[in-house]
Formats: C-alpha cells, structure tokens, sequence
C-alpha cells in the first residue's frame, strides 16, 4: 500500500496540468462573451454621441 503513495510528484503533476488546461479551456471560452460586451458598450457610447451631437450643425452661429 505504501508503494501506491510513494511516487506522488507524477499525481501532482498531472492535477496541476488539468487544472491549468480548465482554466484555459474557461478563459476562452468567456473571451467571446466578453469581447461582445465591450462591443456593445462601445456601440451604445457611439450611438449616444451621435445624438447629443446631432444638432451642431443645423443652428445658426450670428444672426445678420
């Protein structure tokens, strides 16, 4: 029973390894939904400037 215990560097190994391949395969898969956030919020600023500045050009400056 003692010799299963032993070796216990290739088990920590192999837990570190999955562990990083999981956090991996979660950071790519949150990069879509976040990448689609930032977009949305970025169209949202864009579209907000877009209308507060609709009107520069229609008034006039100097009345003559």
């Amino acid at each position: 029973m003692y010799r299963l215990f032993r070796n216990r560097n290739g088990q920590t190994t192999a837990e570190y390894a999955i562990l990083i391949g999981l956090v991996v395969a979660a950071l790519v898969t949150i990069q879509t939904y976040v990448k689609r956030g930032l977009q949305g919020r970025f169209k949202t600023e864009v579209d907000d400037m877009a209308a507060g500045t609709a009107q520069l050009g229609t008034t006039k400056q100097y009345l003559f």
